[in-house]
């Protein structure tokens, strides 16, 4: 699936499940720490980076951070996620421009714009991992702090 023929939202959210449940993706939440504990998907890993609007300055630390987490694996999908899909847009395009295959990388937009908003307060599954016995399935969805 070509990510130039990915126009609906809810499309995203579809092709992402299927590359988070290759269990060779890595699920990236760009955001702000406050943000990502007041919710985030179970598994996500945080990559701290301020309320756009971004700027050229801190554009340059998001690239950093991003080849931090991401190091050389460009052969793993990734898919990102912010509040309202700005920030996961602009690092999705980031990504690619590290070398990753554009058809790896999605994002799956905000988490407070639909359809990923429909998607949490659905408290809809995104994928399913391997627990630590390595057997056990772990049901991956949206954790909100309380």
């Amino acid at each position: 699936m070509s990510s130039l023929s990915i126009t609906r939202p809810e499309i995203y959210i579809n092709y992402a499940k299927e590359l988070l449940r290759s269990h060779d993706a890595i699920l990236l939440d760009i955001r702000t720490a406050k943000e990502y504990c007041a919710g985030h998907f179970d598994g996500a890993v945080l990559v701290e980076t301020s309320l756009p609007p971004l700027g050229l300055c801190k554009e340059m630390n998001l690239r950093v951070m991003l080849k931090r987490v991401l190091g050389n694996c460009h052969h793993r999908s990734v898919v990102v996620y912010c509040k309202k899909g700005v920030r996961a847009g602009i690092a999705r395009d980031i990504i690619i421009d590290l070398g990753f295959e554009p058809d790896n990388v999605v994002s799956i937009g905000g988490v407070v714009e639909p359809p990923l908003s429909d998607f949490i307060s659905a408290n809809k599954v995104l994928y399913y991992d391997r627990g630590c016995d390595g057997e056990s399935l772990v049901a991956r969805r949206f954790i909100k702090s309380q």
